[in-house]
């Protein structure tokens, strides 16, 4: 229909306004596809003559240089034929105001492209006052189809509200070295940047000494530092709430941070917001986050700190950009059902990205859907807490270290017990080698005391470890009994009776290490409150309701000031002052609450002061049985004679055991090394059919020398041998590189028999 329409009127001189915009590139395919010859202009070439169609991109990216072009036809002697390109629709109104103002036709680049002709030819009789009126209705035209979602919602009113007026930063002398203010409180000069730095803040007020004043209160560090302070620009006062930092940049050098809040216009200023769709703009593209529009997950219009975030090149557009591919698997199904419905408060969701260079990042998205010309839109407000994450997972793993120092007593006496245990029996073995009875019973006692001391360890090391995904199914009463195990001589030592109702044993699906630390936070926190009273009683009770287990942990202690109950989740919020040698942190409550967040559970609390808490802790139940999947091993005796082993493993007496153990199944063919590096080189001239390879070993660790190993020869079958700590880290080795398996200090003999049998049966 556009060739139709240029044919008829006999257009063959087409000219294009470049403009640095995604609108700009879909001008150029629609013309080419339809083979349409044109040339293209800058604003500063000169005008096309008046027999010449001059297209003019129109969106929130060319307003600029569209004006510019009209602009300079109000001092021009001749206008050419002017037909403006868009990428959303015109409505009947506008399309009567350009119709007037002399545009002869809309080229809509929408997903239907099409070509619109108006009923024009020329400008009107007046020509200056139909292109001021051509102006103005460009201006507004942008303003309503780019800002007109924007304004509608919640969100992004309650961030034009919470924006400070003015943020500047000044040398100790005044001197403007960075400013930042809403257009609307000041100036719409462009060149604004250019007029203030360089110059000092003083000579813009008529009140420097209230400036220096407020100066001499920062370097005083003064509480109460606050100035109402009148500036004049453009023949404008203005007074602003001003308040301040003394911050250091560029190393060690000091300057004033200043933040003001428009506090005469406040109300005025807030009201031209609202109204006025155009001036969201400069709010939108300064914002220190990511803000986004879409339909579905289809991106829309993202802000330039968005494309700054995901670290594109100035050169991606808008239709480039693949939301599913910011975001990590795991997490993408969440956010995708969250964008195809109606939500009516804003949700937030934390979730794993990465930019368009693969660098990972962790963003808090605050999500908000509207409805706009009868379809669902939503905004995405994007929050880069990479930083902050990591500086969570810190202070948890600090308070986890915490808790575990004051379990320290505890710990030591059950080690104590369980080596005295051993000592003693081991003794009596070797002083009376020929009583089979009382060592037979003797070793059975040694098991068992091995056992629990690995119990022990492991429970620490979930407490310890920095990894907080690592999510399986447990039995709630069995990791309460793990961490009241460890407990009980400490209670007993401050006189407290420990009750617990174990009516139900619930499944959930939990970090156990993760929510064994808040059942310790809680239990500590109910030892410390008791305390102050030299006696009392803990009652922990575990039950199911409505498909979520139940724990319940109440203490008889000195309660909770009602004053304080609303903070004491709150971050750095303590209590504990140091008497009754009880000294917090005021995180543990803090990490609880979050932890029981991230499983998807509640906590919460119910107090009389001097007399009882209790805190509730509710989560999901998970319904299906669970088996943990094992290495699979035949239990059928097979035989091993032929078997060829490696063993690599710095410590004499695991050697000695294993080459104790192998030759008592008839075994003969072991081989030994003792560091990795050497299990490397035997493994480069010898095919083994299993190499059992230590993870901590001088010289060369066993997971750096499996890897070589695997480079060498991908068949090798490797099993590490693994303390507890690393237990985690071997895991996932294990899933990514392939290793066979692996077993963990203290091992079971039976497990290494099973594991040779199965190496015996797929020979």
């Amino acid at each position: 229909m556009f060739k139709q329409f240029l044919h008829k009127h006999g257009i063959s001189n087409i000219t294009l306004l470049a403009t640095e915009s995604p609108l700009h590139q879909r001008i150029v395919s629609y013309l080419s596809r339809n083979h349409i010859t044109y040339t293209v202009i800058a604003t500063d070439d000169p005008l096309p003559d008046t027999h010449s169609l001059l297209i003019l991109p129109l969106s929130m990216h060319t307003i600029t240089p569209v004006i510019d072009i009209l602009q300079k036809m109000l001092t021009s002697t001749y206008t050419p034929l002017l037909l403006f390109a868009t990428d959303f629709p015109i409505t009947t109104r506008f399309k009567k105001r350009f119709s007037i103002a002399g545009i002869i036709g809309i080229l809509e680049l929408t997903e239907r492209p099409h070509f619109i002709t108006l009923e024009t030819q020329s400008l009107q009789s007046n020509p200056t006052a139909s292109l001021n009126a051509l102006i103005y209705t460009t201006e507004n035209l942008i303003s309503r189809n780019i800002y007109k979602l924007l304004s509608q919602n919640i969100l992004y009113n309650a961030l034009v509200k919470l924006h400070p007026s003015v943020v500047c930063i000044t040398t100790l002398q005044g001197t403007i070295i960075y400013y930042r203010a809403h257009r609307q409180y000041f100036t719409r000069n462009n060149n604004i940047k250019k007029l203030l730095y360089g110059k000092k803040i003083q000579e813009l007020t008529t009140q420097p000494e209230k400036i220096e004043h407020l100066f001499s209160l920062i370097d005083r560090n003064i509480e109460q530092r606050e100035s109402e302070i009148t500036f004049r620009m453009n023949n404008t006062d203005t007074t602003l709430l001003v308040t301040g930092e003394k911050i250091k940049l560029y190393g060690d050098l000091e300057f004033y941070l200043l933040i003001g809040i428009n506090i005469t216009t406040q109300r005025k200023a807030e009201d031209m917001l609202i109204s006025s769709e155009l001036r969201y703009r400069t709010l939108v593209e300064n914002l220190p986050d990511g803000l986004s529009l879409s339909k579905g997950d289809m991106l829309l219009y993202a802000n330039p700190q968005f494309f700054k975030l995901f670290n594109f090149t100035t050169e991606t557009l808008i239709t480039d950009v693949n939301l599913k591919s910011l975001i990590h698997p795991d997490d993408w199904a969440a956010l995708y059902e969250l964008l195809q419905k109606a939500i009516g408060n804003v949700a937030t969701i934390n979730v794993k990205a990465y930019t368009a260079t693969g660098k990972p990042l962790i963003l808090e998205l605050s999500i908000l859907s509207f409805m706009g010309d009868s379809s669902l839109y939503h905004q995405i407000y994007w929050h880069d807490i990479t930083q902050t994450r990591q500086l969570w997972d810190k202070i948890l793993q600090s308070e986890r270290l915490s808790a575990i120092g004051e379990m320290a007593s505890g710990i030591t006496h059950e080690f104590n017990n369980i080596l005295t245990s051993i000592q003693g029996y081991v003794q009596y073995t070797l002083n009376n080698p020929d009583d089979i009875e009382a060592n037979t019973k003797a070793f059975k006692v040694i098991e068992k005391m091995t056992e629990q001391g690995h119990a022990i360890l492991k429970n620490l090391s979930m407490l310890t470890r920095k990894d907080i995904t690592n999510k399986e199914r447990h039995n709630i009463a069995d990791l309460i009994n793990d961490i009241v195990r460890i407990q009980e001589k400490i209670l007993i030592k401050d006189n407290i009776t420990l009750i617990k109702k174990f009516v139900k044993n619930p499944v959930c699906y939990v970090d156990a290490g993760l929510i064994q630390q808040v059942f310790l936070n809680i239990l500590l926190n109910a030892v410390h409150a008791i305390r102050p009273k030299g006696h009392g009683t803990i009652t922990i009770t575990v039950d199911e309701s409505n498909g979520n287990a139940i724990i319940k942990i109440h203490d008889t202690g000195t309660g909770i000031d009602p004053k304080i109950q609303d903070e004491i989740f709150n971050p750095f919020f303590t209590t504990k002052t140091g008497t009754h040698n009880i000294v917090g942190t005021g995180m543990g409550l803090s990490i609880s609450k979050n932890i029981i967040e991230q499983h998807n559970g509640r906590i919460w609390f119910h107090s009389i002061p001097d007399k009882e808490t209790e805190f509730i802790i509710e989560l999901p139940i998970y319904k299906t049985a669970y088996l943990p999947k094992e290495l699979e091993a035949s239990s059928q005796p097979k035989d091993l004679s032929n078997l060829t082993v490696l063993i690599v493993d710095d410590d004499d007496a695991i050697r000695d055991l294993f080459k104790t153990l192998l030759q008592s199944l008839g075994i003969s063919a072991i081989t030994f090394a003792t560091n990795g590096y050497e299990g490397y080189s035997l493994c480069k001239e010898n095919q083994y059919d299993i190499v059992f390879m230590d993870v901590s070993m001088p010289v060369l660790s066993g997971i750096d020398a499996y890897k070589m190993i695997k480079d060498e020869n991908p068949s090798q079958k490797v099993v590490f041998i693994t303390g507890i700590f690393y237990e985690d880290q071997i895991k996932e080795l294990v899933d990514k590189e392939q290793a066979f398996g692996y077993i963990k200090k203290p091992f079971d003999i039976k497990e290494i028999k099973s594991l040779l049998f199965t190496i015996a049966s797929h020979r």
